[in-house]
């Protein structure tokens, strides 16, 4: 099991609540545009969860222009 402490920056998240989950558990996080949801705590820990969908697309949208 991991802590996730509230404040905790992962990314773009931060962990909204502090919470110890097993790797199938839930971490309630907002990223830093303002969007709140809940991440497994797997992905946050290794980081394969950085940011919110929304922000997710549109950093994949500069990429593709700068390419």
């Amino acid at each position: 099991m991991q802590t996730f402490q509230k404040g905790a920056r992962f990314g773009e998240w931060t962990v909204t609540e502090s919470v110890t989950a097993r790797s199938a558990g839930h971490v309630q996080v907002q990223c830093s545009c303002g969007a709140q949801g809940a991440v497994i705590a797997l992905n946050l820990a290794r980081g394969k969860s950085l940011r919110c969908a929304s922000c997710a697309s549109s950093l994949t949208a500069v990429k593709k222009r700068v390419a």
